[in-house]
């Protein structure tokens, strides 16, 4: 049996009765908001048209770089950078409120020059992102910038 044969077999099992396409787009963005990290939230929209731009509706943004879908190295780093502008200009054509807006980066150790370009870089960014968030009335702001611990000796420590 082919794979429409499976789901058309499920259907009527099911009594052919979606409750998804049931629920109010309300209470979808609220189930947005609950996953941990905006990212996965966007990627709701290949399940139908109707989830398409939803997660521009939910209150809060997180956007973090460590966890399981880490950026490695200077190329994850100035991606994640990339991610979070993108993120943040879609969002900035919407109509609904961001209350929260949690962005953390850290950093992974490269090649001496490598980190100063990203430092400058992530910086940089950090100032548009609060900026951003000033602009458009954000409630609450976490930002985490965190650089190797190599950097804040040399940095801090050894003026």
């Amino acid at each position: 049996m082919g794979v429409r044969g499976c789901r058309r077999q499920q259907r009527r099992r099911a009594g052919g009765i979606d409750h998804l396409s049931d629920l109010s787009d309300d209470l979808l963005v609220r189930v947005l908001e609950l996953l941990p990290d905006t990212r996965d939230a966007v990627r709701t929209g290949a399940l139908s048209r109707r989830w398409r731009g939803l997660w521009t509706r939910v209150p809060s943004l997180r956007l973090i770089s460590g966890g399981k879908r880490r950026f490695r190295g200077a190329r994850g780093a100035k991606r994640f950078l990339a991610l979070v502008d993108d993120h943040l200009r879609h969002r900035d054509h919407k109509a609904a409120a961001l209350d929260h807006l949690t962005i953390s980066f850290a950093m992974d150790p490269a090649g001496q020059q490598a980190r100063q370009q990203l430092r400058s870089r992530s910086i940089e960014a950090a100032q548009r992102w609060i900026f951003y968030a000033s602009r458009i009335g954000v409630k609450s702001l976490d930002l985490d910038l965190t650089l190797p611990l190599s950097d804040y000796r040399r940095l801090y420590f050894f003026r």
